[in-house]
């Protein structure tokens, strides 16, 4: 009776507080930076590496093995099959390897950095444990990023965020919370059509948010990554808007009270914005279903739009979600909805 009293304190001792989930496919150039940068927090409390590798051909798998063999107790490596893949819209996804390393995690709350990215500060893992132990109206915490691209390291351009506690309303705007930036609860449950849409980040940030609020710190602690092979940052911005289109769409039909409004929002300023850059077909039905909000949105599209254009100032503060900065400066719709 002592020996599995011991034992089953031996066990509890040693679960991690924190697992940090890694998916990883074709990284063989940067999964090392990635792995080490991971390795190397230092925290008052154990955390376990989540890795799904999803059976590249490139040398990742490899890399993965060596590394697992040489952390047996931090790293716990999970081979994936592409037969297992999910594809949304014809394209091959590593949505199944996200979910399933989801599954097994054991911590309390869960980090994410894609194998493509890193972590720049020791720290990140024992500062976000610590907000999120002390502040338990929080179900997500995340931070500041930087940018590497054509191996330049930049402030990040690509999102602001609105404040340093949000909600979902916030949220419900455009996405500003960067993969590798986030620490939340563990226990959430995917929905089945988590599997239909594209941007699965955004998807996590807002399911995650029905169930608290969200905070920021002021600190860049993650690094991350635009190249070739990443899904968003090697298409047009016309192709990454429509695309953004169906990621809202799939929310909008999926969510239900506040937040569903909320988006139907956001969804409307993009196929208004959209149709008037030639993809009528692509947003027709859409701005036929909110023609009641449209009058007051393209009303309030105009006075952002002047207020950008005339407030620097204003204009740099701004929410971007993921292109709104840049399609706030396009010709608004002005056609009617009924011809």
């Amino acid at each position: 009776m002592e020996n599995n009293t011991a034992n089953r304190k031996n066990e509890l001792t040693s679960m991690p507080m924190v697992s940090v989930c890694i998916q990883t496919y074709r990284h063989v150039n940067f999964i090392k930076q990635c792995l080490d940068s991971i390795l190397q927090q230092q925290t008052t409390f154990n955390f376990e590496i989540i890795l799904g590798e999803d059976e590249s051909d490139d040398g990742t798998r490899e890399i993965c093995t060596t590394y697992a063999e040489l952390h047996p107790d931090t790293i716990r490596l999970f081979l994936r099959s592409r037969k297992d893949v999910i594809r949304i819209d014809g394209k091959e996804t590593g949505r199944y390897n996200f979910k399933e390393n989801l599954k097994v995690c054991r911590g309390k709350y869960i980090a994410l950095c894609e194998g493509d990215d890193y972590w720049t500060d020791s720290s990140k893992l024992q500062k976000q444990y610590e907000f999120l132990e002390s502040n338990p109206e929080y179900s997500v915490c995340f931070h500041k990023v930087k940018i590497l691209k054509n191996n330049e390291l930049l402030e990040d351009y690509i999102t602001r965020v609105p404040a340093p506690s949000s909600t979902y309303s916030d949220l419900a705007k455009g996405n500003y919370i960067h993969t590798p930036s986030v620490m939340f609860r563990n226990g959430i449950e995917l929905p089945k059509w988590f599997d239909e849409i594209l941007a699965g980040d955004y998807a996590l940030h807002i399911l995650n948010a029905l169930r608290g609020k969200l905070f920021c710190m002021n600190e860049a602690m993650a690094v991350y990554r635009v190249h070739e092979g990443g899904i968003w940052s090697t298409t047009s911005e016309e192709t990454n808007q429509l695309r953004w289109l169906l990621v809202l769409t799939t929310l909008c039909d999926n969510l239900t009270g506040e937040i569903k409004e909320q988006l139907d929002d956001q969804r409307l300023e993009w196929a208004m914005i959209l149709y008037n850059k030639g993809f009528q077909k692509e947003t027709t039905a859409i701005l036929s279903s909110g023609v009641g909000k449209i009058l007051k949105l393209q009303t309030d599209l105009v006075l952002e739009q002047n207020r950008l254009l005339q407030n620097p100032q204003h204009f740099a503060s701004k929410v971007s979600g993921t292109f709104l900065l840049k399609a706030l400066r396009a010709k608004l719709f002005k056609n009617s909805i009924n011809n």
